[in-house]
C-alpha cells in the first residue's frame, strides 16, 4: 500500500500539459509599458502587441489588463487567428503621430490595425 501512495504522489511530476494547452497571455507580463505617452513606449507596445498577436496559438487568450497602453499604428496580423480572446480590460490608445506610423511598400501610412 505504501508503493502504491508513493507512485500516486510522483505521477503528476510525469504527466505535462500538451504543448498546445491555450493559454492566458497578460500583455503587461509581456513587458507592455502603461501609461507611457512617449514615443518610446509607443514603439515598445506595438511592436510587443505585433508580435503577441501573430504569436497565438488556437484557444490562447491575451489579456490588455488595466490601464492606457500607448502604442503605434500599423498593427499587422498576418496569422490566421482561430478561437482566440482578446480581453480588454484596459485602452489600447494610438499614436496621433500618423507621421510617424510605420510605413507600407508604396510609401503609405500602414493601418491602424488590419488583420
Amino acid at each position: 500500500m505504501m508503493i502504491v501512495r508513493m507512485l500516486l504522489m510522483l505521477m503528476p511530476a510525469f504527466i505535462a500539459a500538451p504543448d498546445n494547452f491555450p493559454k492566458t497571455i497578460n500583455f503587461l507580463d509581456l513587458g507592455a509599458l502603461p501609461n507611457d505617452y512617449t514615443q518610446h513606449a509607443a514603439w515598445h507596445n506595438g511592436g510587443l502587441l505585433n508580435s503577441t498577436l501573430n504569436s497565438l496559438s488556437p484557444g490562447d487568450t491575451l489579456i490588455i489588463p488595466e490601464g492606457i497602453f500607448h502604442v503605434m499604428g500599423g498593427i499587422l496580423v498576418t496569422t490566421r487567428l482561430r478561437n482566440n480572446t482578446i480581453r480588454l480590460d484596459g485602452t489600447l490608445f494610438f499614436s496621433r503621430d500618423i507621421y510617424g506610423w510605420p510605413r507600407t511598400g508604396d510609401g503609405k501610412n500602414a493601418p491602424v490595425l488590419e488583420w
